[in-house]
C-alpha cells in the first residue's frame, strides 16, 4: 500500500485548522497497522504477556492473527498461460503472528513480533517442492528502528538498523489524543466533513449508505482511491493505480465499532506484478484474520 499518498491526500485543500478535524484523524487510524507492522463474534483480548507489553504505553495495540498468502493470476482465465516455474510459486502459505505495538508520548516505539504455529495449518502433499523457507528467527523486537532477532531459546541471533520512524510514531500519538478528546461526530456532521473534503479537491467517486470513496490524482500520473467506512468513522482501504490506470496495490479492512474504539476483524492486502517467466499479470493476496485484537488509548 502506498503510504505517500495517504497523508497528503487528507491534507490537500485544507487549511491547518480544518486538517485537524477529528474525523480526518479517524481516517488515519489504519496507519498504525500499516506503518508499524512490517509486514467469532466476540473477540477476546490477546494473551496476558502481550497485554502486559502494552499496559504502560500511551498508545498500545496487541493482536494474534493468521495470514494466508496466495499467488495467482490477476485474471483467473490466464492460468493456462503460466509456465511451470510460475506455477511453482503459487503454493499458498500461512503464518501466525502475535504482535504488540507500543508508542510513547515522545515518539519512541517498540514493536514485538513472535511467530507462532498456525491454528489452521495448510497441509501440503508429501514431497511437495517449492515451499517457502521459514524465517530463522522466532521473535523480533523493533525498538525505535533497531531490530533484534531471537531464536526459539530466546538467544539473540542477529540485528539490523532501519529508518527511525519516531516522528511518525509521535504523530500517531497526537492523532489518537485528539480523537479521544473529541466526541464521535453525528451522521450529519460526518456527512458535512465529507462534503467539505469533496469541495476541496477530493470529489466523490462513489457513495452508499455506509461507504464513501474519493480519488486522489498524483502529479506523476499515478492515482489512488481511498475508501471510508462512514459507520466506523475511519479509512478502511486504499487502491493505488499506476500511470496507465492498472491497480498496483490495495488493502481493505473489516472493523467493528467506531474509531477510535474499533476492533480489527480482517485485512486483505494485494500487490500486483508480472510473472517472471510468462509475463502474465499476477497478484499476491494476503488475507489476515484477527483471532484477538486489543487497542489501548
Amino acid at each position: 500500500m502506498s503510504m505517500n499518498s495517504q497523508i497528503p491526500a487528507c491534507a490537500n485543500g485544507f487549511n491547518k485548522r480544518k486538517s485537524r478535524a477529528p474525523w480526518l484523524h479517524c481516517l488515519l487510524l489504519s496507519l498504525v497497522f500499516a506503518a508499524f507492522s512490517c509486514r467469532s463474534e466476540k473477540v477476546t483480548p490477546p494473551g496476558p504477556d502481550k497485554q502486559l507489553l502494552i499496559s504502560g504505553c500511551d498508545i498500545g495495540m496487541a493482536y494474534d492473527a493468521e495470514t494466508t498468502t496466495q499467488i495467482m493470476p490477476a485474471n483467473p482465465a490466464d492460468i493456462a498461460q503460466l509456465s511451470t516455474l510460475d506455477r511453482a510459486l503459487m503454493l499458498p502459505q500461512r503464518e501466525r503472528r502475535m504482535e504488540s505495538v507500543c508508542v510513547m508520548q515522545d515518539g519512541t516505539y517498540t514493536i514485538e513480533t513472535e511467530l507462532m504455529e498456525p491454528t489452521r495449518p495448510i497441509e501440503y502433499p508429501e514431497r511437495t517442492v517449492g515451499l517457502w523457507p521459514k524465517p530463522a528467527y522466532k521473535r523480533m523486537v523493533n525498538a525505535n528502528g533497531v531490530i533484534t532477532y531471537y531464536n526459539g531459546e530466546n538467544e539473540q541471533i542477529g540485528n539490523e538498523v532501519i529508518d527511525d520512524r519516531s516522528s511518525l510514531a509521535l504523530a500517531v500519538v497526537q492523532m489518537f489524543q485528539e480523537m479521544e478528546s473529541n466526541p464521535v461526530p453525528s451522521d450529519q456532521v460526518f456527512t458535512n466533513y465529507i462534503d467539505a473534503l469533496s469541495a476541496n479537491g477530493l470529489p466523490h467517486t462513489a457513495q452508499s449508505s455506509n461507504i464513501y470513496t474519493a480519488q486522489v490524482n498524483n502529479p506523476d500520473g499515478t492515482s489512488s482511491v481511498m475508501v471510508v467506512d462512514k459507520n466506523a468513522r475511519m479509512k478502511v482501504g486504499q487502491i493505488d493505480f499506476d500511470t496507465e490506470g492498472h491497480p498496483c496495490t490495495l488493502y481493505m479492512l473489516k472493523v467493528e465499532g467506531q474509531a477510535p474504539n474499533v476492533t480489527f476483524k480482517q485485512m486483505t492486502q494485494v500487490i500486483y506484478f508480472n510473472a517472471v517467466d510468462s509475463e502474465v499479470r499476477m497478484k499476491i493476496q494476503k488475507t489476515t484474520v484477527f483471532d484477538t485484537f486489543s487497542l489501548q488509548l
